[in-house]
């Protein structure tokens, strides 16, 4: 049974603090890590092993570099700003909302015609910065996401010229068209107060600021709202302008453009001001990279090679990581998920809309999970919130419970397109349980109700029961007969009130675990439970009986239900009723060649496989399974898969690969990854050819997964959690001399893990009080034990299996 002993309960509210002036760089920062990562400013940067450089850009504009914050998202050079949660159109219409770039540009893609030019996408500093140059005129623009005033995108304009002169930079305006997702309102001006410790030269009138609004045109469906949008914009001329007649040389001026943009009027004029401020202090930007460098202190995956190979995780690690809302409570947002093409891409005609698929719960998170548990916070917050949509989903299929849509947006109600995925491809719903239990496992609970409160924004404001429950909190009427959705059969029924009472994870366990039991038929021939009809992750095959992933993962929500039931003395009778069914669903078995089948009816010879699908019951599902089943797996759907799959296919074989022993094909198609990686800014393509998504999220996510649970072997398991690493391989003869895994988050306690070809470091580089009230953690090898209780306590043990443990309990 899981063990859910001591979940620590604390409230968390969402309001923001308008009221707050104090600007506090530092006050977001660990406080347990200090490990900083050296960033010399003397440092050539085409040496630093986290700038990507290149002289050009790519011919394809798709692969061009791209800023985010996960609230804000910009793709350099383009005309268009997106940020979460801002959708046009209805149901399968719905895409992202476009913002006109309100931003200047004053070194452009056509700058290489007349300049020296040079283009940096800075991943420590979270930057892009681009660079033109003549004899005597430089020209830097650097653009940021701001990480810390999450609602602000910044750019800055650094000139300097070594010859007397006038020099006039001309000033490109990139809007376009302003929009044909809003309806704009007529602009206003308004004027920021000077701070009075102002010292910053700037030579733009940053306090003066132009403020416009509108809403969508399109709700997506009948009973939501036209979402707001909210502008505060500095205002910019035609022409940059200097006139050097005398002095020393050389001259520098320095110009800051700011855009916030936020759901509210009052917020994006208030991070406006905090913004202005800021740049008047000379800091806005310091800021922005403080944030940074306390991302990267707490987690990281550092590989010391001759070769490219680290800065490829780096920037994998970086785009994700840009996706999530990491490190936000003091400037916090409510968060609508993440797209397989991330924040800035998603508009009309655009790959997946913006929408939110598995990828997010099953790809991206648990890449990040280990180092970044915030990721799985805010995802599972996004999840319960929209239960009742998931509710009302499963009712017009004609089951019970929980179903949720393979696409979703703005309201959770399905968006999705085909009708076949809105039907068929099911298993999303155990997908989001899944994550849910790796979360707790490795979290042990800390923290649970920083997912659960998830009130939407209007039971804040309307304190509407907005902090009353807990994450698995329950109630008299939730012991029997163990229902208590209200009765409502479509989204339109769904009102803000309503949502206010039903947001738990206990609700959305339970609901989940409904819609399985209801989904399934008992099958005297097979003698078990059956799911027909459905589409596994393999879509080109559809629809399937018994699909053995759905199958699996449709028996681990329903064990996880029956667990959690026992522990919250909920559903008695039902829990037992979920442990039996859990334990007879059939999972397709061929009896005669030793291996699970895809689906019933599966031949593999003419069967050609999309993606990874069945061979995940290994991992991450973990099935029970001799060895040589196992293998036979790989062997037989590695055959059937075709080599122009998605991504994140190779990344999960490679895993599999080394669990059974296999490194030579491990390492095969671990490399086949990086045939997806388009330079010169590590830009991610959907496909090898460079077709589908860009900025592809979900290949990043299977890549560092095949990193952190590949080569690392991290496995988290009901009372431990292990590590058995193999060295990274490279693409060329050099060797990976050293990978550190670093600041993994276990119940309350943060690890390094240094790893070369003969040894693992394991360091307690912090320890998260008062979650543990003597924490000491058991490090066990096959021939070595040692006790890690203190923040700089370390072992070093031969390479191989490490078992971790703690002594203490969590309070």
């Amino acid at each position: 049974m899981l063990q859910l002993k001591g979940l620590f309960f604390l409230v968390l509210t969402f309001n923001i603090d308008f009221l707050v002036t104090a600007l506090k760089a530092e006050s977001n920062s660990p406080k347990l890590l200090k490990r900083r990562i050296p960033t010399d400013t003397n440092e050539d940067s085409s040496k630093r092993l986290s700038v990507l450089i290149s002289n050009k850009l790519p011919n394809d504009t798709r692969f061009y570099p791209t800023v985010s914050n996960s609230f804000v998202g910009h793709q350099i050079f383009s005309d268009t700003i997106y940020i979460n949660g801002l959708y046009n159109g209805r149901k399968k219409d719905s895409h992202r909302a476009r913002i006109p770039n309100f931003l200047p540009y004053v070194i452009t893609p056509t700058s290489s015609k007349k300049f020296s030019t040079k283009y940096m996408q800075d991943l420590d500093r979270g930057v892009f910065s681009a660079q033109a140059h003549s004899d005597s005129l430089q020209i830097e623009q650097v653009f940021y996401a701001h990480k810390l005033f999450t609602r602000l995108l910044v750019t800055e304009i650094t000139i300097t010229v070594s010859a007397y002169g006038f020099y006039d930079v001309a000033v490109q305006n990139m809007t376009a068209k302003l929009s044909a997702d809003i309806k704009f309102r007529k602009s206003k001006l308004f004027k920021c107060k000077t701070p009075s410790d102002a010292q910053h030269q700037i030579s733009n009138d940053i306090l003066l600021a132009s403020y416009c609004s509108g809403k969508t045109l399109i709700p997506e469906e009948d009973s939501s709202p036209r979402l707001p949008i909210h502008i505060a914009k500095t205002i910019f001329p035609r022409n940059l302008k200097m006139n050097v007649t005398s002095g020393s040389l050389p001259v520098t001026k320095r110009w800051v453009f700011i855009m916030s943009v936020a759901p509210d009027r009052r917020e994006a004029k208030y991070y406006y001001k905090k913004g202005c401020i800021a740049a008047k202090r000379g800091i806005l930007q310091k800021f922005h990279e403080d944030k940074w460098t306390a991302i990267w202190n707490h987690g990281d995956i550092r590989i010391k090679s001759n070769s490219s190979l680290g800065l490829l995780v780096k920037s994998s690690l970086y785009y994700l990581i840009s996706a999530f809302p990491i490190f936000t409570k003091e400037y916090p947002f409510q968060f609508f998920g993440a797209s397989p093409g991330g924040l800035t891409n998603g508009g009309a005609g655009k790959y997946y809309y913006g929408h939110v698929f598995w990828d997010q719960d099953f790809w991206m998170v648990p890449a990040l999970l280990p180092i970044f548990p915030d990721t799985a916070q805010a995802v599972l917050r996004y999840r319960v919130q929209r239960l009742l949509p998931a509710y009302v989903k499963a009712r017009s299929l004609g089951y019970s419970g929980a179903a949720y849509p393979w696409e979703s947006a703005y309201t959770g109600c399905d968006v999705c397109e085909g009708a076949a995925y809105i039907k068929e491809e099911i298993h999303i719903t155990g997908d989001i349980v899944h994550l849910l239990k790796q979360y707790m496992l490795l979290n042990g609970g800390h923290g649970l109700t920083e997912v659960a409160i998830t009130k939407l924004e209007s039971c804040e404001k309307g304190k509407k029961n907005a902090n009353s429950r807990r994450f698995f909190s329950i109630n008299q009427q939730q012991q029997e007969p163990c229902v208590t959705l209200p009765d409502i059969y479509s989204c339109t029924e769904i009102t803000d009130e309503i949502q206010c009472l039903y947001a738990t994870g206990w609700d959305m366990v339970r609901e989940i675990a409904f819609f399985w039991q209801s989904r399934m038929e008992w099958s005297h021939k097979r003698g078990g439970y059956v799911i027909n009809g459905v589409m596994g992750p393999d879509e080109w095959h559809h629809p399937v009986n018994n699909s053995a992933y759905t199958n699996a993962i449709a028996a681990r929500s329903l064990k996880f239900a029956a667990d959690l039931a026992r522990y919250l003395g909920a559903c008695p009778k039902l829990s037992s009723q979920w442990d039996e069914i859990s334990s007879s669903i059939v999972i397709p078995f061929d009896e005669e060649r030793q291996y699970h089948p895809e689906y019933d009816g599966f031949d593999p010879s003419k069967n050609v496989v999309k993606q990874a699908d069945t061979i995940m019951l290994g991992f991450p599902l973990m099935e029970d399974m001799p060895r040589q089943v196992r293998l036979n797996d790989l062997l037989i759907h590695r055959n059937a898969t075709t080599s122009f799959g998605p991504a994140m296919t190779w990344g999960m074989f490679a895993i599999n690969w080394l669990d059974v022993g296999e490194q030579e094909r491990a390492r095969s198609d671990f490399l086949r990854q990086l045939a997806n990686i388009q330079p010169p800014f590590n830009i991610w393509s959907e496909n090898p050819d460079g077709t589908g998504a860009v900025n592809f999220l979900t290949g990043m996510g299977g890549f560092i997964q095949s990193i952190v649970y590949g080569y690392f072997g991290l496995r988290v398991h009901e009372n431990h959690l292990s590590i058995n690493p193999v060295m990274l391989p490279e693409s060329n003869s050099t060797d990976v001399e050293e990978m550190t895994l670093h600041g993994l988050v276990y119940r309350g306690l943060f690890f390094d893990f240094r790893v070369t070809e003969l040894e693992i470091n394991v360091e307690l580089v912090g320890i998260e009080k008062p979650y543990l009230s003597y924490p000491c953690a058991q490090i066990r090898s096959v021939s070595a034990s040692h006790r890690l209780c203190n923040s700089g306590d370390e072992a070093t043990f031969a390479r191989g299996k490490l078992e971790i443990s703690l002594e203490s309990q969590i309070l």
